[in-house]
């Protein structure tokens, strides 16, 4: 493990950071004239008053600074001074959440799991829908917080897609970016408790885009943006950002880049799933108005075709899926729970999936998981 140095400040009533910047640089220059190694990593401390609710305003303090990693704790919180001990200890608990739509929901069976069984997470990250749950992890939402955050914008709400006229995509985009920011709002990924980071897919340069700053919300857009079906996403640099899934759906490698030792929990929510076929020409011609006919016409058998959305999500979960066994490998414990009966936009099977997340992940760490961590 390489050499820390830490710097720690406290901020204000509420958590806020701004308007301390001098105590800063005193603390800062007396790091840099006692630490007797140049090449050390220096982290920021930021002690918060018990019972704060979120921080905010750290992007003040990264800013110009050669910080390596920040952590948020509040005074007297065993919990936030376990985890930054196991971060200054080299054995800090890290979990990557797969991509899978609907089916993502399995996590938050998994979460429950871990909780059960007094398994912090310390750094958590994700692809796809699984970004969203690492999110609200990194927030500090428990298990039963996520599921019942998830229930009314994707379960008791219409599907988060507003269909438009096909451009960029199938979707004009405002519905999921209101589900966003509706359950983010303004949260920077820096102001969260835990550490945090999720995947998109860069095509202007063909590669995995890494997100750890800026706008919480904006992050997560990039990550879940569905090639064909939501609109692609700037990167704020002229690059087009699509769904994390489709060059790295378990990114196992940038947590292991990112994280300070420790073991990695990996979710994979990969599994079959049955288009249907029995009607799809075999010389390649579909007519969308004959098949628009046959659904309106109630004398009609309906045809056993493949949906345009269902396709569309189905490729950007295979796209990665040999990368995906590879990343597996890299982490310690992987969980697969048997999703395979669930659509990836079958949101309304909601407490299904979680409770086979939960019920695999008991199995999983009953059957050695436990003592993989500890290791």
């Amino acid at each position: 493990m390489d050499a820390k140095v830490f710097a720690a400040s406290r901020p204000g009533v509420g958590g806020r950071l701004g308007g301390e910047l001098a105590d800063a640089e005193e603390i800062e220059a007396t790091v840099r004239a006692t630490r007797s190694d140049s090449t050390a990593r220096v982290d920021l401390v930021v002690v918060h008053p018990p019972g704060t609710p979120s921080p905010s305003g750290t992007a003040r303090w990264l800013t110009g600074r050669e910080i390596g990693v920040h952590h948020h704790i509040r005074d007297g919180s065993s919990e936030d001074f376990g985890r930054l001990a196991r971060s200054v200890l080299g054995r800090a608990v890290s979990l990557v959440l797969s991509g899978g739509g609907a089916r993502g929901l399995a996590h938050v069976g998994v979460l429950r799991a871990l909780e059960e069984a007094h398994i912090p997470v310390d750094f958590v990250g994700g692809a796809s829908f699984g970004a969203l749950i690492a999110a609200a992890v990194a927030r500090g939402d428990d298990a039963g917080a996520i599921r019942d955050a998830t229930q009314k914008p994707l379960v008791d709400r219409r599907r988060p897609l507003d269909v438009t006229a096909p451009a960029a995509a199938l979707t004009g985009g405002r519905r999921i970016v209101s589900v966003l920011q509706d359950g983010f709002g303004a949260a920077r990924i820096e102001d969260l408790w835990n550490r945090f980071f999720c995947v998109s897919s860069n095509l202007s340069k063909a590669h995995v885009q890494v997100h750890t700053t800026g706008l919480l919300w904006e992050a997560l857009r990039a990550s879940v943006s569905i090639p064909g079906l939501f609109p692609p996403v700037n990167s704020g640099e002229g690059d087009v950002l699509v769904d994390g899934a489709v060059m790295n759906n378990l990114p196992v490698d940038v947590m292991k880049s990112l994280a300070d030792g420790g073991p990695v929990m990996a979710v994979n929510l990969r599994a079959d799933f049955p288009l249907l076929a029995e009607d799809l020409p075999r010389h390649g011609v579909l007519s969308g108005w004959k098949v628009f006919g046959r659904r309106l016409n109630p004398l009609a058998d309906a045809l056993e075709l493949p949906g345009i959305i269902d396709v569309l999500l189905r490729t950007t979960e295979v796209g990665s899926v040999l990368s995906s066994k590879t990343m597996e490998q890299r982490a310690d414990v992987v969980f697969h729970p048997p999703v395979d009966d669930f659509g990836l936009l079958d949101f309304a099977a909601c407490d299904q999936l979680i409770d086979a997340g939960y019920r695999h992940a008991v199995h999983v760490l009953e059957g050695g998981g436990l003592d993989r961590l500890s290791r």
